[in-house]
């Protein structure tokens, strides 16, 4: 699906380089992200439910926040606190037992 994209930014001038890093991180992407966390999605509805499951997707920008602070060199902010903190106080309340 990406690759008319593709052929339209290498068309543009802006190719994707053909190295090895390059080339690993697309590989990482293949398997990693799309396969392997579909794998360990499914495995979680099946040990949990879906419902349970489907609080993870909320997980989704506190882990993009935590990876790009690590790797990427982000700054922490207050706001990323804030951020993380109203996620975690979502699950929290739809975790929670009624009564």
């Amino acid at each position: 699906m990406l690759l008319p994209l593709y052929g339209a930014e290498t068309l543009a001038g802006r190719p994707m380089p053909l190295s090895a890093p390059a080339l690993l991180a697309v590989v990482y992407v293949a398997a990693c992200a799309s396969v392997l966390a579909y794998l360990a999605y499914n495995r979680a509805v099946a040990l949990v439910g879906a419902n349970t499951a489907g609080l993870a997707m909320h997980l989704v920008p506190v882990f993009g926040t935590l990876l790009a602070i690590l790797l990427l060199g982000e700054v922490p902010r207050v706001f990323h606190a804030l951020g993380i903190g109203l996620i975690a106080a979502g699950i929290w309340l739809a975790q929670r037992r009624p009564g």
